[in-house]
Order: C-alpha cells, then sequence, then structure tokens
C-alpha cells in the first residue's frame, strides 16, 4: 500500500474506534519502514511517535548535521540509510548546480 492508501485505512479505523491516533501513527511508521520528519510535526504527534519508541514498536534517528530526524521500523535501518544516502545525493546535486551556474 502506498502511503496515501495507508492514511485513509488508518482514519477509517480511528473513526470505527478500533484503533487510536496514537496507535494509527505508530503503525504508519511500522507499514512504510521509515518517516522522514522534515519540517514541523504537531506535539500530539510527536507524543505518539516517541511512545512507540518506548514501547519498542518502532525506532528513532536522531537529526544530525547531514540526515534529518526519523522514525523508522527496527528491522528496517539498512531502507532508511539508503534513503539518507539519496537525501544526501539530492543535496550535493543541487548545490553542484548552483555552483556550476555561478562559476559560468
Amino acid at each position: 500500500m502506498n502511503e496515501q492508501n495507508l492514511m485513509e485505512h488508518y482514519s477509517d479505523q480511528i473513526k470505527r474506534g478500533i484503533m487510536s491516533a496514537a496507535d494509527a501513527n505508530v503503525q504508519l511508521v511500522r507499514d512504510l519502514r521509515y518517516k522522514v520528519i522534515v519540517g514541523k510535526v504537531p506535539a500530539d504527534v510527536r507524543r505518539a511517535l516517541f511512545a512507540g519508541v518506548k514501547e519498542g514498536k518502532i525506532a528513532h534517528a536522531k537529526k544530525t548535521s547531514e540526515t534529518p530526524e526519523a522514525f523508522y521500523h527496527p528491522d528496517f535501518f539498512f531502507m532508511l540509510k539508503e534513503e539518507f544516502n539519496r537525501l544526501r545525493l539530492k543535496k550535493m546535486n543541487a548545490l553542484k548546480g548552483v555552483l556550476t551556474r555561478v562559476g559560468e
């Protein structure tokens, strides 16, 4: 399932009272394998994700100078590292394009 389908599925589960919004946020990260956080996240969502980290359902990668913050399924850290590499290459190519235009 893609992210949009998962969001609709979990929103339906919440409306039916089958799961809470906090559980849905944690399960979404587990189903997507990882979720890179760029920008702001509402406080209630952040609390739910960190509760999932404490329970051991998901893991957290802190923001560094090279990588954004991310939550991920513990078994799929290798996929998160690949995504970080893709983001790094994208950033380098954008910078390379700017520097090339300045040097011309």
